[in-house]
C-alpha cells in the first residue's frame, strides 16, 4: 500500500484539520481526515484531541462507529465548534474498502479507468448539537481493487478563490484527480498546483490531502499464510 498526505496551514504551524495513516494489527490500514470549524491555535488544539481520541478508539477495536462517538465526546457541549471526519479502512488481502464519512466534503475513490466515484457523507458532522451518538452513522464498505486510488481532501481546497471570486470547486478537484498519475505523490502534488494556480487567497484556510493506494502485491497472503505446494 501507497499513502501520502500533507497539511498547508492557514495560521502558524497549527492546523484545524488533521489526518492519519494508522497501520492496524489485522493488516488493515486506516486513513483518517478531519476538519475542525475555524483555524488557528483553538481549532488546532481541538483537532489534536479528536485525532487522539479516534486514534484510540481504534486501537481497542475497529469499530468506526465507536471511533466517531469517541470523537463527538470531545467536542465541549459548550462550544460552538464542530468536525467533519472521515475514517476509512483499507483491507490489501480482502480487497474491501469500509468508511464512515461524518460531512466530510472531498471523498474521492478513482476507479482503474479514470473515472472518479463520490463517497459522500453516512450521517452529519460531529458537533455539540447531537445529543445522542448511537446509530447516527452509518458505515458502507465496496471492493477495493490494486490501482484503485483513495483521496482525501479538506473545504480549503475547493473554497480557493481567484481573483475574480470564483471558487475551485468541486469539478476541478475531480477533474484533477482524474487526470493525476498513480502514485498518491503526484496526486497530492497535482491538487496542490491546481489550488495554488487558481487561488490568489487559497491559503485563508487550511488545506489537506490524503491520498492512499493499494498495489497488486499488497493483497498476496503473508508467507506464512500460503497454502503449502
Amino acid at each position: 500500500m501507497v499513502t501520502h498526505g500533507r497539511i498547508h496551514t492557514a495560521e502558524g504551524v497549527i492546523a484545524g484539520d488533521f489526518l492519519g495513516i494508522l497501520p492496524l494489527p489485522d493488516g488493515t490500514t486506516v486513513l483518517l481526515q478531519g476538519d475542525v470549524a475555524g483555524h488557528g491555535t483553538d481549532a488546532g488544539l481541538l483537532a489534536v484531541q479528536i485525532k487522539s481520541a479516534v486514534v484510540a478508539a481504534l486501537r481497542l477495536a475497529p469499530d468506526l462507529r465507536a471511533a466517531a462517538a469517541a470523537a463527538w465526546a470531545v467536542v465541549a457541549p459548550e462550544d460552538e465548534r464542530f468536525t467533519t471526519l472521515v475514517i476509512a479502512v483499507l483491507d490489501p488481502r480482502g480487497r474491501r474498502l469500509a468508511w464512515l464519512n461524518a460531512g466530510h466534503e472531498i471523498f474521492l475513490l478513482r476507479r482503474t479507468d479514470g473515472t472518479v466515484e463520490e463517497l459522500g457523507p453516512t450521517g452529519p458532522v460531529i458537533g455539540p448539537f447531537i445529543m445522542d451518538p448511537d446509530g447516527m452513522w452509518d458505515v458502507q464498505d465496496r471492493p477495493l481493487a490494486p490501482g484503485e486510488l483513495v483521496v482525501l481532501a479538506t473545504d480549503g481546497l475547493t473554497e480557493a478563490r481567484a481573483d475574480n471570486g470564483t471558487l475551485l470547486g468541486r469539478e476541478a478537484v475531480t477533474a484533477t484527480v482524474a487526470g493525476a498519475g498513480i502514485d498518491p505523490r503526484d496526486v497530492v502534488g497535482a491538487l496542490y498546483r491546481a489550488v495554488e494556480d487558481h487561488g490568489a487567497d487559497w491559503d485563508r484556510d487550511d488545506v489537506t490531502v490524503l491520498a492512499a493506494t493499494l498495489r497488486e502485491h499488497d493483497s498476496q497472503p503473508a508467507p506464512q499464510d500460503r497454502p503449502a505446494p
